[in-house]
């Protein structure tokens, strides 16, 4: 709507600057017309007064002009030209014009003889004037279209703009982000087009990482944190299975959202903590295992990691994502629920997740809200757990993983930015 109102107003002002540059242009042609008009009868009947009072058969039209002192009642005569047989010009005489006024030269005939007149009037002054207002309006106007115009293009291809943004998004692997475009009609279809394509290849990539390859290894590479953010990212249903010595653990996820936990005789909350703090172990994922659930399927995702990530205080597991107190966090930009986040969040966790600029350091954040270094590190490991910070830990999106780990992760569905 707002792109039909752009050009309908664009197309109002093109016609209204035409439309006073033809009016403009029919008031100078009506003026000529007029002005000579009223020369030419002064012209006729002065020169009907001179022949009047001196007849004589041997002067021409051009000997009696010749002895005219060019005044007209309001207009003033300044020089008088004739055009020869040949159509030259030629001068029949000059007067020098005490009064600084604008003249205006005129092309008339007068008893046969064709003729040039330049005027001078303080009416011509007047519309001389008005003519230059109008011009300098409508340069104004000119300048004021080409500005309208070129914010009407911009406005124009911004949706093209966004188009080729999503595009590069699609082609570096960013699947995960709804596609949705106003503008023209066309616009709009591609836009549709481009939703598809994006439903597809995430179809297919997740696909791929289900069927065709064995997601398994180590927790010492990836902790379990970093594994459930890669299964809600794309969006896989199925068990992860983790083996730590002679004990099996089982978390079920469904389209990436944690369901059920169970680990010795624990289940649920419980469960899910002691498989959390596990340091060593082997995983494995099979999406065809009964489904298990149990209350975790009541909490959101980020609640699920926050209960265990908030009970942990063992720097090995903190610094594997916030290594010292000169890190700066840097929040993410895989679009999270920022509504759910805040739910998710204590009032103090908010505290600090409201002040990160992607600038400040661990000891500059603890001066300036005057709590410990300790105490801030804990709570951005809470967001780098999940996902809400970049982390030291998800340099592996960047990096080619370990053989042992399923590289697909790495290069197809774990992108930092997704």
């Amino acid at each position: 709507m707002r792109s039909v109102a752009g050009r309908t107003g664009l197309y109002v002002l093109v016609a209204a600057l035409l439309s006073i540059w033809v009016v403009g242009a029919v008031i100078d042609a009506r003026v000529e017309h007029v002005v000579t008009a009223q020369i030419e009868r002064g012209m006729l009947e002065w020169l009907a007064e001179r022949r009047g009072l001196f007849s004589s058969p041997d002067m021409t039209v051009l000997d009696y002009l010749s002895q005219f002192d060019g005044s007209l009642d309001e207009w003033q005569i300044t020089q008088l030209d004739y055009y020869d047989a040949h159509g030259l010009l030629h001068p029949l005489w000059s007067l020098s014009s005490s009064q600084t006024l604008t003249v205006e030269s005129y092309e008339l005939t007068v008893a046969g003889e064709r003729l040039k007149v330049t005027i001078a009037s303080p009416i011509l002054e007047v519309y001389g004037e008005v003519r230059m207002a109008v011009s300098r309006l409508l340069t104004v106007a000119a300048v004021g279209l080409c500005m309208f115009t070129a914010l009407v293009v911009s406005f124009e291809l911004r949706p093209l703009r966004r188009l080729a943004s999503v595009g590069s998004g699609l082609l570096a692997g960013q699947f995960d982000r709804h596609i949705e475009i106003s503008g023209p009609r066309e616009v709009q279809h591609m836009a549709r087009v481009l939703e598809e394509m994006r439903l597809r290849f995430r179809q297919l990539v997740g696909g791929a990482i289900t069927h065709a390859m064995i997601w398994e290894g180590n927790l010492e590479l990836y902790p379990l944190s970093m594994l459930l953010m890669m299964l809600r990212f794309t969006r896989q249903t199925g068990m992860l299975a983790i083996m730590s010595r002679s004990d099996l653990g089982l978390v079920y996820v469904q389209n990436g959202n944690i369901r059920g936990a169970a680990f010795r005789e624990y289940r649920g909350r419980r469960a899910f903590y002691a498989l959390f703090l596990l340091e060593e172990g082997t995983f494995k994922f099979n999406p065809k295992m009964k489904p298990l659930e149990d209350e975790l399927q009541t909490l959101s995702w980020h609640a699920v990691l926050l209960y265990a990530a908030r009970r942990v205080h063992s720097l090995r597991f903190i610094e594997q994502y916030v290594p010292d107190f000169r890190y700066v966090a840097k929040k993410s930009q895989h679009g999270f629920d920022e509504e759910q986040v805040r739910l998710d969040l204590t009032a103090d966790e908010l505290y600090l997740w409201e002040a990160i600029d992607d600038q400040r350091t661990v000891t500059q954040y603890a001066r300036d809200l005057g709590w410990t270094p300790e105490r801030v590190q804990r709570y951005l490991y809470r967001f780098a757990v999940v996902g809400l910070i970049e982390s030291s830990i998800s340099d592996v999106g960047l990096n080619p993983p370990p053989a042992n780990v399923v590289s697909l992760w790495a290069r197809a569905a774990w992108r930092r930015g997704e």
